[in-house]
């Protein structure tokens, strides 16, 4: 049966004090969530230092240009915990893979594997597959620009845990080049540089045939299903033998009466 989950999008950026969100995408279907979101964060950059400065009335902070990304749960009820996340270090960050099933945990840089289990046997059968390009690293704040898809992942005791992928374009920009380029939150106007289309995505109503069909569905391919089948059929009978003798006494007294 497929899962369901109201699903959205948490960005943050270093030094800020709040973060944002994405609209909520409703009915994910067994969590592929469609966004189509635009972040915004506007920060100061020290070049030299490859750090964010955030000015203070004695000395000035600089951290790390961290970009961090979170899936959550739309309903805070649920779970406040993210279904997964990821950091990214904006002056030295792993290149995005071209496709989804390359997104793999290696290119994260704090990611170490964990031991393998007692019952965990090897199989060669499990590695024969082409695997991702070569892992490289980029400067954001050199090449610009970048796209590509990303692993999510959770802390599990000592370990980064991988629990799906994001694709995302990244861009920096200086202010002169900001104010040439004018781009809204989300898909708010100006919705441009780019422009950013409605998300399509799959719909999980039912019409009432839909799901009738769906019950039918379900009971032919579950495994108890010769018991179903009985059970409608002792009650098919059910209705048979009680309409025969709700009419009978009325038949009764009408051969009587003839």
């Amino acid at each position: 049966m497929e899962k369901l989950n109201d699903l959205l999008v948490q960005g943050h950026f270093s030094g800020d004090t709040e973060s944002q969100v994405s609209e909520i995408h409703t009915r994910a279907v067994n969590g592929n969530g469609v966004f189509h979101w635009r972040f915004k964060f506007n920060f100061q950059y020290a070049y030299l230092k490859r750090k964010v400065m955030i000015p203070g009335d004695i000395e000035d902070t600089y951290l790390d240009p961290i970009v961090t990304l979170k899936v959550m749960d739309g309903d805070p009820g649920v779970s406040k915990e993210p279904y997964g996340y990821v950091h990214l270090n904006l002056s030295y960050m792993p290149r995005g893979m071209p496709r989804d099933d390359w997104a793999i945990m290696d290119i994260i840089p704090e990611y170490e594997e964990p031991p393998k289990g007692k019952d965990e046997v090897y199989d060669p059968d499990d590695y024969k597959f082409v695997g991702p390009p070569k892992i490289t690293f980029l400067n954001l704040y050199k090449a610009k620009k970048t796209l590509g898809w990303w692993p999510l992942y959770k802390k599990e005791g000592d370990y980064l845990v991988k629990t799906g992928n994001i694709k995302m374009e990244l861009e920096v920009m200086n202010k002169e080049q900001s104010e040439k380029r004018p781009a809204g939150f989300g898909r708010n106007e100006p919705n441009a540089n780019p422009f950013i289309p409605e998300p399509i995505r799959v719909k999980t109503e039912f019409n009432a045939l839909q799901a009738k069909l769906a019950t039918v569905k379900f009971i032919w391919k579950s495994p108890n299903r010769c018991k179903f089948i009985i059970a409608i059929i002792l009650q098919i009978v059910g209705f048979i033998m009680g309409a025969l003798l709700w009419n009978a006494p009325s038949s009764i007294t009408a051969g009587l009466v003839g």
